[in-house]
Formats: structure tokens, C-alpha cells, sequence
């Protein structure tokens, strides 16, 4: 830096693994700064420990790998999105797999209504359209058949909670659980 003047270090920061006097290594930010006005150039460092953030992050990621698999074995997924659609929208690797969408394809109720049979949809879309009118929280619980490629139906039960903001966006939150293994028990029962 004091030969070419390129902040390669100097006010960018950057993670490192720093040693303390006992041997022993621990994560840490490092940040650089030249004090001004100083010749010849004089610095100042600050090192900060990250150990206890690392163990909160690893702690997270331990807890949505476990949410996951527990989504996965259950077939439950889950949702956030909002009416108009914004940054925030998103929906669980369970869910996806549930309604067959893509990584890159967008969660959203119309993406659900899509998947639903036409008969399922109609109810679905006046039930959310008069959900959506009410002044205040609203639930919706109900099941619905999906018509996938192939001509297969599978069945899942919906649980959404419909919450209007002040700034006149709609917000939607929910499950959605595969219970097509249920259904095809209880029918089956039905027939004996």
C-alpha cells in the first residue's frame, strides 16, 4: 500500500483466522485504516472475534437443515408471500417439491392455483378473493386435489393466514401438506 496506494487491505476488511498467544486459532474480522496526516504513513488495525457469531451461524444452519428434513418427512412446506408480490416472497424446498416448481420459478399463490384442478381452483380463488376483502386477519383451511403432468392427483391440505398491511399490501402465510398417502388410505377404507 505505501508503494502503490491500492487498498488492497487497507478499509476493506476481511475474514482471517487469527492465533492467540496460546497457540489456539479463532475466527476474526480484521479491519485497516491509515491514519491521516502521519509520515512516515502510520496504521491502525482492529481485529474483532467472531467465535460466538460463528457458533450462532452454525447453530442456525444446523436448526434449517433439521426444518428441512422435517418438512421432507412430514411433506409440509411452507410460504411467505405478499400481494403485490415482492423481494421477500418465498416458499420452502418442501413446498416447491410439492407444486413441482423449478429453483428459478417464483412463489405465489398463482403458481398454487395453477396446480390445483378446476373445479379446486374456482373455490380456491373466490375463497382468497373474499378473504382478501376483509378488513381484518383471515384463516383459510381446506383441501384441495392438484392435477400434476401424467394425469396423476394428488391432495393437499392448505392452511393460510391472510393478513392486510396499513400500506394496503396483502400478506399471506401458510402450509401446505401432501396428504394424498392419507387420502388414498381413507378411500381405500371406504371401499372395504
Amino acid at each position: 500500500y505505501v508503494e502503490s496506494r491500492e487498498p488492497r487491505v487497507i478499509g476493506i476488511g476481511r475474514h482471517v483466522e487469527a492465533r492467540r498467544l496460546d497457540g489456539s486459532t479463532f475466527p476474526a474480522f480484521l479491519t485497516l485504516g491509515r491514519i491521516g496526516g502521519t509520515e512516515p504513513p502510520r496504521f491502525v488495525g482492529f481485529l474483532h472475534d467472531m467465535s460466538e457469531r460463528r457458533t450462532h451461524e452454525l447453530q442456525i444452519l444446523r436448526q434449517d437443515a433439521l426444518l428441512r428434513e422435517a418438512q421432507r418427512i412430514a411433506q409440509i412446506g411452507n410460504f411467505e408471500v405478499h400481494l403485490p408480490s415482492h423481494a421477500g416472497d418465498t416458499g420452502s424446498e418442501e413446498f416447491r417439491r410439492i407444486l413441482r416448481l423449478a429453483d428459478d420459478e417464483p412463489v405465489s399463490l398463482q403458481a398454487l392455483a395453477d396446480c390445483l384442478r378446476p373445479a379446486d381452483r374456482e373455490h380456491f380463488e373466490s375463497e382468497l378473493q373474499a378473504l382478501r376483502a376483509e378488513p381484518a386477519p383471515a384463516e383459510m383451511d381446506a383441501e384441495y386435489g392438484l392435477a400434476m403432468p401424467g394425469g396423476e392427483t394428488r391432495y393437499v391440505h392448505l392452511n393460510l393466514h391472510i393478513t392486510p398491511g396499513a400500506d394496503g399490501a396483502i400478506r399471506h402465510v401458510g402450509t401446505l401438506h401432501d396428504v394424498t398417502e392419507r387420502r388414498h388410505t381413507q378411500d381405500q377404507m371406504r371401499e372395504t
